[in-house]
């Protein structure tokens, strides 16, 4: 029997020396081996591994001749999946038999006295380390693992956490991780010394960092928790209050970070030099074409001789770079030059203009949308394809993909193309949100007491941009059926198309009483037309049936109405109505309006009436955290041709979803009778 061993025992893949004297030994014929012709391949030890996967590595095949450099070739092939810890190759009687023992598949992973983060956190955190059940077990993940659950700790300000992971090896090869966790407590600032002060308090510096020594409220602000990048953001804004205040050569030349022992208690000493304050004197402008200069310089509302403004300055140097940006020229540089008068105490700015070449947008590429279709966002695109470079229209693309609600953000940028330095690449990268909506409900309230909601809503139906809508209310006093279907570009012109169908039961009430029960269905067609950028007209033609009994003790008005309609009415309804919505967002909008206006008329034979309704919203941001909204809604109605009001049109507020803290529908006008007529 002719029996040859080629590879010893041990050969890891993380073994580097001892593989290139593995590869030294063959290829220098220490040993050579005869070759032979392999009549057969024998694998041994495999437990996850399917052989299918060993013989597609193997670069040796029954019928191929082995030699030294096959079989070493071989050894390195197979250490090199990471799937083995030992590979072992005999020959016997030109049968090749490989021994392989396997690395171990990780069976769990556990995380014990983990508080800080929940589970879910902590398995995606390990899943992007690469350890997870089922993958195969490498030290090196494990140690990479322990140190990204710090990282995430210490980014909580948790500088004191231990993590030490222990691992069982079961019989059948597999491998499990506990991770176990003294989260310790969170480093909090103990003192923070600034030093330099000349013009501000320390009180007046400390208002503006996120950072804070322990106050009665820290408890719920987590203010003085410490992290590196909270002071970071301190320091930036510390030198935005001195530029707002002229201070132009100001500088923070120390900043000196200390923690306790224990590393519980962290000392933060900042040194800072705030130089001399400055007014504001001239501005001119150093190249670029008299055209240029002349419409940058009508750009300038400051007045000279005021206090320098850095907030206020570089909001003027964002929108001379926007202007330029208008027109064409994306890599346009504006550099400021400040010629200072230390004596006068004034600044003067010689703003360099250098517009580049005009620049053309080669193509947009759309990234991000993994169920939205390109062609929903491209439609909402002003700036386009093969033509000049427009960041106004940039600006305008990125908030109407906004306005659309399929999105979490929104980010268009640009990359110069190569070799053409007149052309530019957009990116628009998009992260998507959940369109879809599925509810189910059980509420109490004091107007319907007990009642079940259910329904289906998707904005965004199979990425087409299509709205679908459907939902049902069982309340005691409000039962409704609704569905609706929008098409935003019905045409590709834009012309939008609603079509939607109801059905309404509602019971009115006065001092707990029924008085009477209205049973509306309807079905209508609107059409919206866009007319510019933010403003939009809509046509809506439907029809509605309306019944109504009255019950004992009803209103006059209710029952007169009941026998002029003679108990139900069937009327054609028009509606017209006009949008205007400027904001930057539909989801969170900072800024901008939005503003509704209708009219809803019916020229039936029992009922005749319109109807006119105006709201106005609008935003200001007051900061990067908080903006302030303002909301005004108002109707009016009245009946035509000599008829009466329908009174199941009139408004009534009060109660969940309209005025809190009145019952439904009780906020208004009462009649003789004390009821509320809305």
């Amino acid at each position: 029997m002719n029996k040859e061993i080629f590879t010893p025992k041990h050969f890891s893949k993380t073994s580097t020396v001892l593989s290139a004297l593995l590869v030294l030994s063959f290829s220098t014929g220490v040993q050579a081996i005869t070759p032979f012709k392999v009549r057969d391949i024998q694998v041994q030890g495999l437990n996850q591994v399917n052989l299918s996967t060993v013989l597609t590595y193997l670069p040796v095949k029954v019928g191929d001749t082995a030699n030294d450099v096959l079989i070493n070739n071989s050894i390195q092939s197979l250490f090199g999946t990471g799937l083995f810890s030992e590979v072992d190759i005999q020959s016997i009687d030109n049968v090749l038999q490989l021994k392989l023992l396997e690395r171990p598949f990780i069976a769990s992973v556990s995380f014990v006295g983990a508080k800080e983060f929940d589970k879910a956190e902590l398995v995606s955190i390990a899943k992007n380390a690469g350890v997870f059940e089922g993958r195969m077990f490498d030290k090196a993940t494990l140690i990479k693992l322990e140190n990204d659950l710090k990282a995430a700790y210490l980014s909580r300000s948790k500088y004191g956490v231990k993590i030490d992971s222990v691992t069982n090896i079961s019989d059948k090869n597999k491998i499990n991780i506990v991770l176990n966790f003294v989260e310790g407590n969170s480093a909090k600032f103990k003192e923070i010394n600034i030093l330099g002060l000349k013009s501000f308090s320390k009180k007046q510096i400390l208002a503006e960092m996120e950072s804070t020594q322990p106050h009665f409220m820290s408890w719920l602000t987590k203010s003085d928790l410490f992290s590196k990048e909270k002071i970071n953001t301190d320091l930036d804004n510390i030198r935005a209050l001195y530029l707002r205040h002229g201070f132009l050569e100001f500088s923070i030349d120390s900043n000196q970070i200390s923690l306790s022992p224990d590393k519980q208690d962290v000392f933060l000493t900042l040194i800072i030099n705030e130089g001399q304050q400055f007014n504001l004197q001239n501005i001119t402008f150093k190249g670029g074409t008299p055209e240029q200069q002349n419409l940058l310089q009508s750009l300038i509302t400051i007045e000279k001789g005021v206090l320098f403004n850095g907030d206020t300055f570089n909001s003027l140097l964002s929108k001379m770079q926007s202007k330029l940006g208008e027109l064409g020229f994306a890599n346009a540089q504006i550099n400021p030059v400040p010629k200072l008068d230390y004596e006068k105490q004034t600044v003067d700015f010689e703003i360099e203009i250098d517009p580049k070449e005009k620049t053309y947008v080669r193509k947009i590429n759309i990234v991000g949308n993994t169920k939205t279709r390109d062609e929903v966002i491209r439609r909402e695109l002003r700036q386009i394809e093969a033509t000049f470079y427009d960041a106004n229209k940039i600006v305008q693309s990125r908030d109407r993909i906004d306005r659309l609600g399929f999105f979490k953000e929104v980010n268009i940028g640009w990359v110069p193309v190569e070799n053409a330095p007149e052309q530019v690449d957009l990116t628009v990268q998009v992260v998507e949100k959940s369109t879809g909506n599925i509810n189910f409900g059980v509420g109490f309230n004091s107007t319907d007491k007990a009642s079940i909601n259910a329904g289906i809503a998707q904005d965004n139906l199979f990425g087409s941009g299509k709205n679908l809508n459907f939902n049902i209310n069982s309340a005691k006093n409000n039962r409704s059926i609704y569905l609706s279907a929008t098409d935003p570009y019905f045409t590709n012109s834009g012309i939008s198309r609603t079509v939607e169908a109801y059905s309404r039961f509602n019971t009115l009430q006065q001092s707990g009483v029924d008085r009477v029960a209205i049973r509306t269905n309807g079905a209508s067609v609107r059409m919206g037309m866009p007319v510019g950028e933010v403003d939009a007209l809509f046509v809506a033609l439907g029809v509605e049936y309306t019944g109504v009994k009255t019950f004992e003790n009803a209103p006059p008005r209710y029952i007169d109405f009941e026998k002029n309609i003679k108990g139900s009415a069937t009327y054609p309804l028009l509606t017209l109505s006009w949008i205007r919505d400027s904001r930057d967002s539909a989801l969170s909008p900072t800024k901008g309006s939005l503003v509704k206006a209708s009219i809803e008329t019916s020229f039936g034979k029992e009922v005749s009436f319109a109807k006119a309704g105006y709201q106005y919203q609008t935003f200001y941001p007051i900061n990067k955290y908080f903006t302030l909204a303002f909301n005004l809604d108002t109707g009016y109605g009245r009946g035509l041709e000599g008829k009466t009001f329908p009174f199941f049109k009139n408004y009534f507020v009060g109660g969940v979803g309209s005025v809190r803290g009145y019952e439904g529908n009780t906020l208004g006008s009462l009649d003789t009778n004390g009821d509320y007529i809305g």
